[in-house]
């Protein structure tokens, strides 16, 4: 439609593989075509007003008379992107597609300007001065700019903004399977099957539309409505408390996690810290300090990033040295080195069920509602099975993004007696009163 009301326009339809986007997007593409009734033809053909569109296929682009194009790409990385330059684009299965293209389409390549446009002399004279993209996308006009996407839920971080109305401009259009008239009863009885296979939360995703599962996502049991606390939660003297620490200079995160000696009700991750562009450790000692003021904890257990005891990239002191020298005792978390057991370690608390004394069943592990970036970065991680020439089981290798309070709590819980131990098991204990080189021994 656009590419008919808008001469000389220009758009993109992409998905993230490109044979899937030949044999199943497409496709739908060009049947649209035949039932609209266009035709293609030679370049002589379609001026001369008896054929209504070329093909370039090596190009892989399709040109109308009244001017307009329509290129299709797939989109596993920014530069199949090239320079184009557009006025809107169609992604398919959406989900798939990695946040960075996102970024990018909407912010330097939504900037073709038509013939018609009032503004086409100013551009060239950007184009001239050598402005950036984003400066020449920003030139405000009447042209068409615009993008859609259809997808089933997925990893994507970007599109579960666009979900919450977190991102500026979006709309969302929510659908169901009963939404579409083409879903017949062997439909809904496959489904029905899946989920025996897959389970509950399978279901909300692609039935209720939930993006809080997806195909692998690493922590599929993972269910707001059961780990999700509905109110803020506050230890008590009885609760030995535990700090999990992800050091980084583009981003530090510390959980802060709760639980009982006798391991008589769940853990419980109660508060989270989420610093970005750290140049200065005393901003976030300071921070860490506050917290623990706020719920009056005295005697904390931290564990941290085994690697903060290198040195950094912008200093010769490690990120451990350096919050020791501010008072900020943190434990190198050896056992928790290794990311596979860490996700091990987490799947347990996630699956454990605890009885408690008025009879109900809790998971193992829950979060109080002000931790929502802990719980978000453990519903983003995703693995993808690797296999290797031996022919051995599969190993997980994760793709990281987003990764950092997933880390700083797979770190905490290791100072956490795990779900399989008795639940007299004794709990690791550091003093933070140590000195750095005390800490660095013990642990």
């Amino acid at each position: 439609m656009w590419a008919v009301k808008y001469p000389g326009s220009r758009g993109l339809i992409g998905r993230l593989v490109g044979d899937e986007l030949k044999t199943t997007t497409m496709v739908t593409f060009w049947k649209s075509m035949a039932t609209i009734g266009f035709t293609g033809g030679s370049p002589d053909q379609v001026a001369a007003g008896y054929r209504d569109y070329t093909h370039n296929r090596a190009e892989r682009y399709i040109d109308f008379w009244n001017g307009s194009r329509i290129y299709y790409r797939h989109l596993d990385d920014t530069d199949s992107l090239g320079s184009l330059e557009l006025n809107w684009a169609f992604i398919d299965e959406g989900a798939e597609v990695g946040d960075d293209i996102y970024q990018t389409i909407s912010s330097s390549r939504l900037r073709w300007h038509l013939t018609a446009c009032d503004q086409v002399d100013r551009v060239i004279e950007l184009i001239d001065s050598g402005a950036t993209d984003e400066e020449i996308a920003s030139v405000d006009c009447d042209c068409p700019r615009g993008i859609w996407v259809c997808t089933n839920p997925g990893a994507s971080g970007y599109l579960r903004a666009v979900t919450r109305g977190e991102a500026e401009d979006w709309d969302w259009i929510p659908a169901k399977p009963g939404d579409n008239p083409y879903n017949g009863p062997d439909y809904y009885a496959k489904m029905q099957r899946d989920r025996k296979i897959n389970g509950e939360i399978w279901m909300k995703r692609f039935y209720e539309g939930s993006w809080d599962a997806f195909e692998g996502q690493r922590f599929p049991m993972l269910d707001r409505d059961i780990h999700m606390l509905k109110k803020p939660w506050k230890p008590t003297a009885a609760h030995i408390i535990v700090e999990g620490v992800d050091f980084g200079h583009r981003e530090t995160f510390v959980a802060w996690m709760a639980y009982k000696p006798d391991r008589s009700e769940p853990v419980v991750v109660f508060h989270e810290l989420k610093m970005n562009e750290v140049m200065e450790p005393r901003d976030v000692a300071e921070e860490v300090k506050r917290i623990r003021a706020l719920y009056g904890l005295t005697d904390v257990i931290a564990l941290g990033d085994p690697a903060g005891v290198a040195a950094g990239t912008f200093s010769s002191v490690s990120p451990i040295q350096a919050y020791s020298g501010l008072g900020w005792y943190i434990a190198p978390c050896k056992k928790g080195k290794s990311p596979t057991s860490r996700a091990d370690l987490i799947t347990a608390f996630l699956n454990q069920r605890i009885k408690m004394m008025d009879g109900t069943s809790w998971p193992g592990l829950v979060f109080s509602p002000n931790c929502p970036s802990v719980f978000d970065s453990l519903i983003g991680l995703r693995w993808q099975p690797v296999s290797n020439k031996l022919g051995e089981d599969p190993r997980e290798q994760f793709v990281k993004k987003d990764d950092h309070g997933a880390d700083a709590l797979g770190y905490g819980l290791v100072g956490v007696p795990p779900p399989d131990l008795p639940r007299t098991a004794p709990p690791l204990r550091v003093s933070v009163n140590l000195g750095a080189d005390e800490v660095f021994r013990r642990a």
